[in-house]
């Protein structure tokens, strides 16, 4: 029996080796720990094991891994654990520290819905204080494709869990994908101090106007005003294209090579094209309405307010209801939404300026029924009746203007605010752009598209951390009657840009980039109270690995602990063994079963 728990202790210590080798060759990923999961795929490679078997955790116990919302050890987590214990023990071996200092960068996003080539545009990077203490940010840099952009400095301190948004603006030159990257200054955590995301640079922003009374005199149809405001002449671009119809010809015009629509004074629109608006604007597309002596409230109200129990969920933000004013007294635009994109401009503006703007006609309108309209600019009449409102259906964006949009019922055409108005009303309804993503490490990577038009022979080009040699990956039908192919790749465990390399059939070269990023989340390092995961789990214990606060955040450092720390458990597993024997030996008695030690990081 001594020759036989020796030779246990030999294949023990060769084990330890084997192991230790094997932990050297490991790289750890950017992806979320998933414990519940870890867990259980360790219990399911143990299933055929007999005897005892002790579970190791060795974890940082970071609170979002292991406690809900409430603070309460998380019941996947938990029922893993339980059923270890049915065959074994847990051991919750803890090598966490204090919580240090972090600052990640949480958010990047465009400020507006649309990146237009040669239009300047503005990135928002969001940065948050992970850490128990108040810390300056001092500065976020920028990098747009390969050019990276001056440091733009941040005053002031930031607060533990507070954040602060920091803006910067660049002018893309020609249109395609491109990646967007911020990035703070390096700290002990450094995963979360980069975050990228990618757009889709587009040629111009399309509209689509609604003429309901055009007249052949220039500035005298309902959308002349309306047109040279969004699409000024000049050398000065504003990224938007437009084309005029008629409310006759629009009837059956397609929709989807447009960002948005706007309808001028239309008397009335066929039900089957506010089914196909519907459709249009739940897709994404921009909705805006200019009202005119044509609108009937009664016939808009059934076309796009509802009735009954659809009453407010249908396309207009208001509740329409008579025609107002009078060509004697004139309103004024009064009490702008401060924090809106469209009258956001306003603010600080003198009230002298509002006066310069007479309407003397409008429709009435109200907030009712069961929808999510909201007044954005209200007239200067003593009730403050709606002059602007808004609503969201699906993932469009709507607005009404509850007067025209030529001069026969005010002056507002002819205001220095019309123009910047309707820029900012055009990059707030229209269409987002379907390029712009960011993935979570971890996530697949989806390409579609028609073979018709596309190569069959698509790439990814990983980033330079996992070699950055390309991978061919093969399609797979999305759909057995569409001819559209899917391209998926799962290797995305490491964050940074993955490439996807392909060619059209004319032999054109196309690279897409899409951009991975860790979980916003996993730069909070708050800690879990590991008491009460054991509490949780019958028969659990905690180890703690070392003080907590002697850990040290060198990489260099923190490769040798573990080493350190695997070699003491698996040291214990070997006197484990031979104590038994020992013991054993000495009482006569038979050896039990041998034990099985399991480690999970």
């Amino acid at each position: 029996a001594g020759g036989q728990s020796i030779e246990r202790v030999a294949a023990a210590s060769a084990a330890a080796r084997r192991l230790l080798q094997r932990l050297d060759e490991l790289r750890p990923t950017d992806c979320s720990l998933d414990a519940a999961a870890a867990i259980d795929a360790v219990r399911d490679g143990y299933t055929e094991e007999k005897g005892r078997v002790v579970l190791h955790v060795v974890s940082d116990f970071r609170r979002r891994d292991w406690l809900d919302a409430e603070d309460r050890p998380r019941p996947d987590v938990v029922a893993a654990l339980k059923r270890f214990t049915e065959r074994g023990e847990v051991r919750l071996v803890d090598v966490g520290w204090n919580p240090v200092q972090n600052l990640g960068v949480v958010d990047l996003r465009p400020e507006d819905r649309a990146v237009v080539a040669g239009v300047p545009a503005v990135f928002v990077a969001t940065v948050k204080n992970f850490g128990p203490d108040p810390v300056a940010v001092r500065s976020v840099t920028f990098a747009f494709g390969d050019r990276v952009q001056p440091a733009v400095p941040v005053e002031g301190t930031l607060q533990p869990r507070q954040t602060v948004e920091v803006k910067a603006e660049y002018t893309f030159r020609a249109a395609g994908p491109a990646v967007v990257e911020a990035r703070l200054l390096t700290d002990a955590l450094p995963g979360d101090d980069v975050r990228r995301r990618t757009v889709e640079v587009r040629t111009s922003m399309r509209f689509l106007l609604v003429d309901g009374e055009p007249e052949a005199e220039d500035f005298r149809g309902e959308t002349d005003f309306l047109a040279a405001a969004l699409a000024p002449p000049g050398k000065v671009e504003s990224g938007v294209e437009v084309e005029v119809v008629s409310e006759h010809a629009f009837a059956g015009r397609e929709l989807t090579d447009y960002d948005g629509v706007f309808l001028c004074n239309v008397y009335r629109v066929p039900e089957e094209s506010v089914a196909r608006l519907e459709e249009f604007v739940k897709a994404g597309g921009g909705l805006v309405f200019f009202l005119g002596d044509q609108v009937d409230p009664q016939i808009y109200n059934t076309s796009f307010f509802g009735r009954g129990d659809e009453a407010g969920e249908k396309l207009l933000p208001l509740l329409l209801r008579d025609v107002e004013g009078s060509t004697e007294t004139y309103l004024h635009p009064a009490t702008p939404s401060p924090d809106h994109p469209v009258t956001r401009f306003l603010r600080g503006m003198n009230q002298i300026v509002f006066r310069t703007i007479a309407v003397s006609r409008y429709v009435k309108g109200e907030l009712a029924g069961r929808g999510d309209g909201r007044v954005l600019l209200s007239y200067s009449d003593e009730g403050g009746s709606p002059m602007i409102a808004e609503k969201s259906f699906g993932d469009g964006r709507i607005l009404l203007f509850t007067t025209a949009a030529d001069l026969e019922w005010s002056n507002f055409p002819q205001s220095m605010l019309y123009l910047a108005m309707l820029q900012e009303t055009a990059r707030y309804v229209v269409r987002p752009d379907a390029g712009a993503s960011t993935l979570v490490a971890g996530a697949p990577i989806a390409i579609r598209y028609d073979p018709n038009v596309m190569g069959s022979a698509v790439a990814i080009v990983p980033p330079p951390e996992l070699g950055g040699a390309p991978v061919s990956i093969s399609p797979m039908k999305e759909n057995p009657d569409s001819p559209v192919l899917v391209y998926r790749y799962d290797r995305t465990q490491v964050a940074g840009v993955y490439a996807a390399r392909m060619r059209t059939r004319e032999g054109e070269d196309m690279e897409r980039p899409s951009a991975v990023n860790v979980d916003a989340t996993e730069g909070d390092v708050e800690r879990a109270a590991t008491e009460r995961v054991r509490d949780a789990v019958p028969g659990a214990r905690i180890e703690r690995a070392a003080d907590e606060g002697s850990q040290d955040t060198d990489d260099s450092d923190r490769t040798e602990f573990w080493r350190t720390l695997v070699y003491a458990l698996l040291a214990m597993a070997a006197l484990e063994t031979l104590l038994a024997w020992r013991f054993g030996h000495h009482t006569a008695k038979p050896v039990a079963p041998e034990g099985k030690q399991v480690f999970v990081r």
